[in-house]
């Protein structure tokens, strides 16, 4: 018996070593544990130095992404990327043109325009990967911006 249970002790180590299969959860999060010689698990929100921010599933913040209706950018490993934030909140102002925000954060996946409560004119409502974009487009002028989430 006890052969046995060390042969499938072995296919099952083999079996992860070849695959990858990634059995810590979030290796950002686990890399971030190690980094910081920190063994807490890691919860969702803001880690203590700031610089990275986890979802509830464990994984990482990643590309542009709306939190508390600011926007916030991190690079594909998770980490916040400070500069970038900031390119991207100068463009974001409330009623301000749409036309800066959106040359830095491209073209959305899909856009909607409904009749206004605002004014004359159509809101909008323009969904990216990670948030949502709300403007407004008057009749005649620029589209400005609304807010995030």
């Amino acid at each position: 018996m006890k052969m046995l249970v060390r042969i499938i002790s072995v296919i099952l180590c083999l079996f992860l070593l070849i695959t990858g299969w990634d059995i810590t959860g979030s290796s950002v999060a686990a890399a971030y544990a190690n980094e910081e010689g920190n063994n807490r698990s890691i919860r969702s929100g803001w880690t203590e130095n700031n610089k990275y921010y986890f979802y509830e599933n464990g994984e990482p913040a990643s590309g542009i992404v709306v939190i508390g209706k600011k926007f916030y950018c991190f690079n594909q490993d998770g980490k916040y990327l400070v500069k970038k934030t900031d390119k991207i909140r100068k463009a974001a102002k409330y009623k301000k043109p749409f036309a800066n925000l959106k040359k830095i954060i491209g073209q959305p996946d899909k856009s909607k325009y409904y009749a206004s409560c605002y004014g004359n004119g159509k809101d909008g409502v323009l969904s990216y990967d990670n948030f949502t974009v709300y403007t407004f487009k008057p009749k005649k002028g620029k589209e400005i911006f609304m807010g995030a989430e």
